[in-house]
């Protein structure tokens, strides 16, 4: 079973463009002279956003560029047909297509689509709905900004939710992959680099998944997960009968 969920390929690319966005940045950290000429920052910015989630952690100058530009950005990217959304307290920027009502009325020609929707699995869905809540409960309870989990603790803490009687080393399976997913999505951020074993690798739950499931939603979050796992548990059932 997949889900279709509003993912832009060019909001979440794979974790190569988001370490070679890293490098970009480091070389004009380097740059001491760099000319801040607003035509070449506004190209400069558009293109690092183009390439993924732009983060203030990770790409402190730019994100400052990016606040300067701001206007003279948006409407380039406009001409494009992608709107830009900035979270500045949380400290993110992406990219998204334009809905429908979003173009302007005199806008005769539109742009070709730069991006699709990705079809997720169903453990996938399931997963980024599990750490959403997960962040939930961080944010209320922590005064840190990083929530970050072992893959053995994210899996132990989706498995809580999931009847007992279900088959646990194909649960264990299906959520390891699906962390695998989030990773290249860009959901979590691996902190161990050299470590390829998931169960015991640390990740940093990127905060870009409050922007899929934002406050006007996050009042159905619980009963989304009620649906999914209702389906799940019914999966499972039909399994072992």
């Amino acid at each position: 079973m997949t889900e279709s969920l509003p993912l832009d390929e060019n909001t979440l690319n794979e974790e190569k463009n988001l370490e070679l966005e890293n490098q970009n940045n480091e070389s004009l950290e380097k740059e001491e002279d760099f000319n801040e000429d607003r035509s070449y920052l506004v190209g400069y910015v558009s293109a690092t956003l183009l390439k993924g989630v732009l983060y203030k952690q990770n790409n402190a100058k730019t994100f400052a560029y990016l606040l300067k530009v701001e206007r003279d950005v948006r409407e380039y990217l406009a001409t494009i047909g992608l709107a830009l959304e900035i979270d500045d307290a949380e400290g993110y920027a992406y990219l998204r297509s334009y809905r429908e009502e979003e173009y302007p009325d005199d806008m005769i020609h539109r742009p070709p689509k730069l991006s699709r929707t990705i079809a997720l699995s169903f453990f996938t869905c399931f997963l980024l709905i599990m750490l959403r809540k997960r962040l939930i409960e961080f944010d209320s309870s922590s005064d840190s900004i990083k929530l970050v989990l072992s893959g053995a603790e994210i899996i132990e803490y989706v498995k809580t939710f999931i009847n007992e009687g279900t088959n646990s080393a194909k649960i264990d399976e299906k959520l390891v992959t699906s962390i695998n997913q989030a990773v290249k999505l860009g959901f979590l951020w691996p902190l161990d680099k050299q470590q390829k074993e998931v169960r015991t690798c640390r990740y940093e739950v990127k905060r870009i998944i409050r922007a899929f499931f934002d406050a006007k939603n996050i009042n159905s979050i619980d009963e989304l997960l009620k649906q999914y796992l209702l389906k799940l548990n019914q999966d499972n059932t039909t399994t072992e009968d």
